[in-house]
């Protein structure tokens, strides 16, 4: 009688335990009884796949520099992707996004926003911000930033603004998207930095714009590469391979230009060379 009694206690623990996980579950993927939070994917990824703070510090803020693009190109578009939690919906989900009073990017002056109202499209589980850059004659003195911020409304929340790198050490907001640019054309940064400057010049050879206007269009290569050093050796170093190899084809594709009768020179008029270890 006593072990029966045992029994029956025991097997009455499990029913309740097992109805408490159900509830539980039910209320925490039911998306109608919680609303979905919404977040920038780009900064979600980098914090995601990021070890250490010296990489996160690389992703607080978006730097782009006009300067080595074509003077031709007069706008540029940006598409910035916002994801929310929870399931798709059948039926289109506006959310709110705002320019921060920090911002000196204008809005009607600097840039545009093209898809305003923003919204997560039926049956997406993303979405895009597309921005309109304008060439202006301000990005050519100073740098410019727009500060963008998600805000909670009737379709989404914000209650995980922050998300931990893998180290669980630091971590990136991502309800909050910062764009600094530039349209100036400065001597690039790897002509500068401290690590780079002792085996560029051996390398790239002597700065000119137009000879990185000619990395840009030859080899697609992002100017960023050129103009924000990576805060950290081993990356350093991977981007110095990569320089190497970048200007071993450059040096190539001028030799079969030339061949060609094809001749390129720089802004002062000097044929555009490569560094001396370059063969």
């Amino acid at each position: 009688m006593e072990q029966n009694f045992f029994r029956y206690i025991a097997v009455l623990i499990l029913i309740l335990t097992g109805t408490s996980c159900q509830k539980q579950g039910l209320e925490l993927y039911n998306d109608d009884a919680s609303k979905n939070d919404i977040y920038f994917l780009e900064k979600f990824n980098y914090a995601v796949n990021s070890t250490t703070a010296d990489v996160m510090d690389n992703y607080r803020r978006r730097y782009i520099s006009l300067g080595y693009t074509p003077v031709t190109v007069k706008d540029t578009v940006l598409a910035i992707y916002v994801r929310p939690t929870g399931g798709i919906a059948a039926v289109d989900r506006p959310f709110t996004l705002e320019v921060a009073d920090s911002s000196t990017m204008k809005e009607g002056v600097d840039f545009d926003f093209v898809n305003k109202p923003f919204k997560i499209s039926a049956n997406s589980s993303r979405d895009s911000i597309l921005i309109k850059i304008h060439r202006t004659a301000a990005l050519q003195k100073d740098t410019l930033s727009l500060v963008l911020q998600l805000k909670a409304n009737e379709n989404f929340g914000i209650n995980l603004p922050k998300k931990l790198s893998n180290s669980g050490r630091d971590g990136l907001f991502i309800t909050e998207y910062i764009i600094d640019i530039d349209d100036i054309t400065g001597k690039p940064a790897v002509w500068t930095d401290p690590f780079f400057k002792t085996y560029v010049p051996y390398y790239l050879g002597d700065y000119s714009r137009t000879k990185v206007l000619l990395f840009t269009q030859v080899i697609g290569m992002d100017p960023k590469e050129f103009t924000v050093v990576p805060a950290l050796s081993a990356d350093k170093g991977k981007l110095l391979d990569k320089i190497v190899t970048w200007c071993k084809y450059l040096n190539w594709w001028l030799g079969v230009e030339k061949q060609n009768g094809r001749i390129y020179y720089d802004e002062n008029g000097a044929e555009i060379k490569l560094g001396t270890l370059i063969k």
